[in-house]
């Protein structure tokens, strides 16, 4: 039988044991790991043997200039300064030079220091360069694909009536809203209500349609001049409404008084998926709850103006008072509280917020002469402050969202916009970074289409507002206009290049102010007010009545 023997290997002063077929050796690499007589320094022409290399060779990193830096023989491959965005390069005759773009990007703009164009989703360049899509398509994994259906709603139908689809947040199966009218009896009637008195006044309705446009459930808020703000929901359908009240009489909402009412105070209405009464009550002193956000363990923020001391609930905070200040407060679905905050005005005007899955918040604001943002932890420890200047003054904010690191806040003002190193002439919509507040990118100019209110994405943003007179180009086609001012919605991606988006109007002057993606992300619905014939992709829908009408439309793709 043949025997094995004991192969030892000794590398330094580690002794490897192998096993051969015939003889024992000992190998000593100790020459190898910087022992005696060993040049450790970089190879050049001095070291002889096979590591020597070519006569004035001295060993480099290697860069594109025409030269054998790493001196292996070969010139100018893998240099280290070029690089590309979605893309590999290479170099040749001394520059660097675009070698092919990574897989659903493209070099569309000529410019090789990037493959700028996302193929797979590019309105302009939808499977390949210079291949747009038309006015009323969007481009989806590469293909042109039409509006497939759609419907449009009048929320009420007498003339005269100032009403506003104000608010949309998406549920199951179609969304949840909020508005306001100024109407008699008579005109709520027109919705299915009757409230008491029937004097006029202002009402706040909020309503369920289904996926398919059907009333599922229409309530009221009632107060002499209520005034909804903002709407959110959580994944069993639960809606939170946030609004302001007058100063004397309580806030009812479907009969049910909120509590701890103070006189002038902000309010939220807590509903389920059917409309019935859960819990309400009032944020105080005297103030004005602005917009509210649930995160993904289905706590809620809110976020609002106060003056003196802060309550929340009937619960005092005497450590937050301020003459006037602003408040984030963040609740569990039950209303309990987790924390309450108060910030001086002139230190952070707090009127939007959001929320990230990590439990982080972001407040947004405007002063007279800048746009302020704060992140808060968690547990309402301050993470960061970004503050953008605007001498022109005349600011107002627009709305904040978040998105997969990103946030995304829209504004405008009378003058240019201080954002990172650019001045952006408003209105703008820009980009941060959702760890440290730093810019990432912006949109200047948009006054074609100025910002209403944005929301959220899992991979980007959706901006909805009101067109300019003129005809206008979205920067993705010129759209069919219905005519006027119109409604419009944009879904953005996480670095603000454009994705897709669309026009909902009548004839006259409308607007937008309110929108929603279904939760699978592939339908959306605008609301706003129109007075005449509802028009989106370039089909009639729906007759308005009178001037102002409230409507929600569907726009599935």
């Amino acid at each position: 039988m043949r025997r094995s023997a004991l192969l030892l290997v000794r590398v330094a002063s580690v002794v490897v044991p192998l096993v051969s077929s015939s003889c024992a050796l000992t190998l000593d690499f100790a020459k190898f790991t910087g022992g005696e007589g060993v040049d450790a320094g970089p190879r050049d022409a001095g070291d002889g043997g096979d590591a020597a290399l070519p006569d004035g060779c001295t060993l480099a990193p290697e860069t594109c200039n025409g030269a054998d830096d790493d001196c292996d023989g070969t010139i100018d491959e893998e240099p280290t300064e070029c690089s590309v965005t979605h893309g590999v390069v290479e170099c040749i005759a001394g520059a660097c030079g675009l070698s092919m773009c990574d897989s659903g990007f493209a070099d569309c703009d000529g410019d090789s220091s990037t493959c700028e164009a996302e193929t797979r989703v590019d309105h302009g360049n939808c499977g390949g360069c210079t291949t747009p899509c038309g006015p009323v398509q969007s481009c989806n994994g590469g293909t042109c694909t039409n509006i497939l259906e759609g419907w449009a709603i009048y929320l009420t139908g007498m003339s005269a009536v100032d009403y506003r689809a104000e608010a949309l947040a998406a549920v199951t199966d179609g969304v949840i809203g909020a508005g306001q009218i100024f109407g008699s009896t008579n005109r709520l009637e027109s919705i299915g209500l009757t409230p008491d008195p029937p004097s006029p006044q202002f009402w706040g309705p909020v309503y369920r349609l289904s996926s398919t446009g059907s009333i599922a459930w229409v309530k009221l808020i009632r107060n002499p001049s209520v005034g909804i703000e903002a709407i959110a929901t959580d994944v069993t359908d639960n809606a939170y409404v946030v609004g302001v009240s007058s100063d004397a009489e309580d806030v009812i909402y479907d009969g049910s008084v909120l509590r701890n009412r103070t006189d002038g105070a902000g309010f939220i209405v807590a509903v389920d998926s059917a409309g019935s009464f859960r819990w309400g009550h009032h944020y105080g002193l005297v103030g004005r709850a602005l917009d509210v956000a649930v995160g993904m363990d289905q706590d809620i923020w809110v976020v609002g103006q106060y003056q003196g001391e802060l309550r929340v609930d009937g619960n005092a905070f005497p450590s937050e008072t301020h003459p006037r200040g602003n408040f984030v407060v963040r609740q569990r679905s039950n209303a309990a509280i987790v924390f309450a905050v108060g910030f001086a005005e002139d230190d952070l005007p707090a009127q939007f917020v959001a929320v990230d899955a990590a439990g982080n918040s972001y407040l947004y604001g405007h002063s007279p002469d800048d746009f302020r943002v704060r992140s808060l932890g968690p547990d309402g420890a301050v993470r960061w402050n970004a503050v953008f200047a605007c001498p022109g003054g005349f600011t107002g904010s627009k709305g904040i969202a978040v998105s997969n690191g990103v946030v995304m806040i829209a504004g405008s003002c009378s003058g240019d916009v201080s954002i990172g190193s650019d001045l952006v002439a408003p209105p703008f919509v820009a980009g941060l970074d959702a760890g440290t507040g730093n810019p990432l990118w912006n949109r200047a100019n948009q006054s074609a289409t100025p910002t209403e209110r944005i929301a959220g994405l899992a991979d980007g943003f959706l901006r909805v507002g009101t067109t300019g007179i003129d005809p206008v180009s979205f920067g993705f086609g010129d759209l069919p206009r219905p005519g006027g001012r119109d409604a419009f919605v944009e879904v953005l991606g996480i670095s603000g290049a454009h994705r897709y988006g669309y026009l909902v109007g009548s004839n006259g002057s409308d607007q937008g102010t309110s929108a929603a993606m279904s939760r699978d992300e592939s339908t959306l619905y605008v609301g706003g007010s129109a007075s005449a014939t509802m028009m989106f992709g370039g089909m009639s829908h729906i007759n308005s009545t009178g001037g102002g009408d409230a409507f929600v439309a569907q726009l599935t793709r």
